[in-house]
């Protein structure tokens, strides 16, 4: 008499929208294709149990993070893990009025939409970190100058730099 044993392994489940750079906060649906099954999720980065939180509804994710989940359950055994990093970064700062040649100085200012992020910017050719002088105020722009910035903060990471250079002609 032969005897046969089959082990059959839950879908990995599916995270919608994939993982990728966001500059707003997003609502992460997980879905399954295998009948029957519970997904569980973690979104620390550690692997996910079935100890783990169990998947009701769209997790929001509104900071750098990374999601781990399997299925599991329903005659099915685990499944392989299915991972989606989320980045969450600022929307670079904007500058007004915008680089350009001017014949008077002028006073700038800097201006991010993502709400609670900071802005750090330079003028003197380096590039921009969350160590670099805090925008408090207009800046003002009375010899030629580069001012580079960035956004960050605010449960953002930070943003891609933004740069405008001024040239001062009397």
């Amino acid at each position: 008499m032969a005897v046969a044993t089959y082990n059959v392994v839950a879908v990995p489940p599916t995270l919608s929208p994939a993982g990728g750079t966001y500059t707003t906060g997003q609502s992460v649906t997980i879905t399954d294709a295998s009948s029957g099954v519970t997904i569980y999720y973690t979104t620390d980065g550690s692997m996910p149990t079935t100890a783990s939180t169990p998947y009701s509804g769209p997790v929001a994710v509104t900071r750098t993070t990374t999601i781990k989940a399997i299925a599991a359950g329903g005659n099915y055994s685990a499944s392989t893990v299915a991972t989606g990093s989320y980045n969450i970064v600022a929307v670079a700062p904007t500058f007004s009025p915008a680089g350009g040649t001017y014949s008077t100085a002028k006073s700038v200012t800097l201006s991010t939409t993502s709400p609670g992020a900071n802005i750090y910017y330079t003028t003197d050719g380096s590039m921009p970190t969350t160590s670099s002088t805090p925008y408090t105020g207009p800046i003002t722009v009375s010899a030629s100058t580069t001012i580079k910035a960035i956004a960050a903060g605010g449960n953002y990471a930070a943003s891609t730099v933004g740069v405008a250079t001024y040239t001062i002609t009397p």
